[in-house]
Protein backbone atom coordinates (compact mmCIF):
# COMPACT_ATOMS: atom_id res chain seq x y z
CA UNK A 1 0.00 0.00 0.00
CA UNK A 2 1.35 3.09 -0.85
CA UNK A 3 1.39 6.78 1.19
CA UNK A 4 -2.09 8.56 1.36
CA UNK A 5 -2.30 11.96 1.18
CA UNK A 6 -5.14 13.71 2.21
CA UNK A 7 -7.12 17.28 2.67
CA UNK A 8 -9.84 17.99 5.22
CA UNK A 9 -11.99 21.37 5.36
CA UNK A 10 -13.68 21.04 9.29
CA UNK A 11 -13.10 21.80 12.83
CA UNK A 12 -8.93 21.85 13.21
CA UNK A 13 -10.02 20.06 16.92
CA UNK A 14 -12.34 17.14 15.37
CA UNK A 15 -10.08 16.26 12.27
CA UNK A 16 -7.20 15.90 14.43
CA UNK A 17 -9.09 14.28 17.00
CA UNK A 18 -10.49 11.65 14.61
CA UNK A 19 -6.91 11.31 12.55
CA UNK A 20 -5.26 10.65 16.27
CA UNK A 21 -7.91 7.64 16.88
CA UNK A 22 -7.67 6.48 13.13
CA UNK A 23 -11.82 7.42 13.11
CA UNK A 24 -12.23 6.80 9.15
CA UNK A 25 -15.79 7.08 9.80
CA UNK A 26 -15.48 10.07 11.18
CA UNK A 27 -13.24 11.62 8.74
CA UNK A 28 -15.74 10.42 6.17
CA UNK A 29 -18.64 12.18 8.14
CA UNK A 30 -19.70 15.57 6.60
CA UNK A 31 -20.48 16.91 10.42
CA UNK A 32 -16.63 16.08 11.07
CA UNK A 33 -14.59 16.94 7.47
CA UNK A 34 -17.08 19.14 5.77
CA UNK A 35 -14.94 18.47 2.60
CA UNK A 36 -12.10 15.71 1.62
CA UNK A 37 -9.72 15.55 -1.15
CA UNK A 38 -7.84 12.65 -2.04
CA UNK A 39 -4.69 13.23 -3.38
CA UNK A 40 -3.32 9.56 -2.87
CA UNK A 41 -2.22 9.32 -6.48
CA UNK A 42 0.87 7.68 -6.42
CA UNK A 43 3.07 10.83 -5.74
CA UNK A 44 5.89 11.88 -3.25
CA UNK A 45 4.54 14.72 -0.79
CA UNK A 46 6.76 16.99 -2.80
CA UNK A 47 4.67 16.45 -6.16
CA UNK A 48 2.12 18.79 -3.77
CA UNK A 49 4.49 21.80 -3.97
CA UNK A 50 5.14 21.00 -7.50
CA UNK A 51 0.92 21.15 -7.89
CA UNK A 52 1.67 24.21 -5.70
CA UNK A 53 3.50 25.98 -8.09
CA UNK A 54 1.49 25.17 -11.49
CA UNK A 55 -1.69 26.61 -9.39
CA UNK A 56 0.21 30.01 -9.64
CA UNK A 57 -0.16 29.82 -13.60
CA UNK A 58 -4.35 29.07 -13.33
CA UNK A 59 -5.11 31.85 -10.69
CA UNK A 60 -3.01 35.23 -11.54
CA UNK A 61 -0.90 35.06 -8.66
CA UNK A 62 3.12 34.86 -8.06
CA UNK A 63 3.60 31.04 -7.81
CA UNK A 64 3.84 29.83 -4.08
CA UNK A 65 4.79 26.35 -2.45
CA UNK A 66 2.88 24.55 -0.11
CA UNK A 67 5.15 23.36 2.03
CA UNK A 68 6.20 26.71 3.89
CA UNK A 69 2.42 27.11 4.46
CA UNK A 70 2.20 23.88 6.52
CA UNK A 71 2.42 23.96 10.26
CA UNK A 72 3.37 20.51 11.97
CA UNK A 73 -0.23 19.40 14.57
CA UNK A 74 0.59 16.16 14.69
CA UNK A 75 3.18 13.93 14.50
CA UNK A 76 3.51 10.05 15.16
CA UNK A 77 5.37 7.11 13.53
CA UNK A 78 3.67 6.31 9.77
CA UNK A 79 1.59 9.32 10.07
CA UNK A 80 0.90 12.81 10.69
CA UNK A 81 -1.24 16.04 10.42
CA UNK A 82 -0.74 19.60 9.54
CA UNK A 83 -2.70 22.78 9.63
CA UNK A 84 -2.86 24.46 6.01
CA UNK A 85 -2.11 28.88 6.57
CA UNK A 86 -4.92 31.07 4.98
CA UNK A 87 -3.08 32.50 2.60
CA UNK A 88 -2.33 28.94 0.52
CA UNK A 89 -5.92 28.09 1.12
CA UNK A 90 -7.24 31.30 -1.05
CA UNK A 91 -4.05 30.89 -3.37
CA UNK A 92 -5.77 27.69 -4.42
CA UNK A 93 -9.01 28.82 -3.66
CA UNK A 94 -8.75 31.64 -6.55
CA UNK A 95 -8.70 28.70 -9.08
CA UNK A 96 -11.07 29.03 -11.48
CA UNK A 97 -12.99 25.13 -11.33
CA UNK A 98 -13.31 25.22 -15.10
CA UNK A 99 -9.70 24.95 -15.55
CA UNK A 100 -9.43 21.93 -13.85
CA UNK A 101 -8.19 19.94 -16.48
CA UNK A 102 -5.54 22.08 -18.18
CA UNK A 103 -4.24 21.99 -14.39
CA UNK A 104 -3.44 18.95 -14.27
CA UNK A 105 -2.30 18.40 -17.85
CA UNK A 106 0.04 21.19 -16.29
CA UNK A 107 0.85 19.41 -13.31
CA UNK A 108 1.62 16.03 -15.08
CA UNK A 109 3.80 17.86 -17.67
CA UNK A 110 6.07 20.02 -14.61
CA UNK A 111 6.06 16.14 -12.44
CA UNK A 112 7.53 14.66 -16.34
CA UNK A 113 9.98 17.69 -16.86
CA UNK A 114 11.01 17.07 -12.78
CA UNK A 115 11.64 13.18 -13.31
CA UNK A 116 11.99 13.02 -16.74
CA UNK A 117 9.34 10.67 -16.71
CA UNK A 118 7.93 10.97 -20.75
CA UNK A 119 4.98 8.29 -18.78
CA UNK A 120 3.74 11.00 -16.54
CA UNK A 121 0.07 11.54 -18.11
CA UNK A 122 -2.77 13.60 -16.15
CA UNK A 123 -5.15 10.76 -15.52
CA UNK A 124 -8.87 11.17 -14.76
CA UNK A 125 -7.73 10.71 -11.12
CA UNK A 126 -5.20 12.95 -10.67
CA UNK A 127 -8.50 15.73 -12.79
CA UNK A 128 -10.44 14.38 -9.72
CA UNK A 129 -8.40 14.93 -7.21
CA UNK A 130 -7.28 18.38 -8.27
CA UNK A 131 -11.09 19.75 -8.78
CA UNK A 132 -11.41 18.11 -4.92
CA UNK A 133 -8.86 20.11 -3.53
CA UNK A 134 -9.81 23.51 -5.06
CA UNK A 135 -13.32 22.88 -4.23
CA UNK A 136 -11.89 22.21 -0.37
CA UNK A 137 -10.23 25.23 -0.74
CA UNK A 138 -13.39 27.34 -1.76
CA UNK A 139 -15.57 25.85 0.50
CA UNK A 140 -12.93 26.28 3.29
CA UNK A 141 -12.95 30.32 2.63
CA UNK A 142 -16.30 30.37 2.07
CA UNK A 143 -17.48 28.99 5.29
CA UNK A 144 -14.03 29.71 7.16
CA UNK A 145 -13.17 26.24 7.97
CA UNK A 146 -9.90 25.12 8.49
CA UNK A 147 -7.86 23.20 6.50
CA UNK A 148 -5.51 20.30 7.16
CA UNK A 149 -3.15 17.63 5.13
CA UNK A 150 -2.67 14.48 6.67
CA UNK A 151 -0.21 11.88 5.44
CA UNK A 152 0.10 7.96 6.39
CA UNK A 153 1.76 5.21 5.29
Amino acid sequence: MGLTLEFFAGDKQRLIAAFREMDFEALDDPTVAVAKADLSLHILPGDLNTLSTVLGEFNSRPAIDLRSHLTVVLDEEGAGMLLVDDPWVEYAAAVDSAEVEQIAEAWASAMRAQYNDPETQATPAMVKAVSHLIDLCKTAREKRLDVLHSWNE
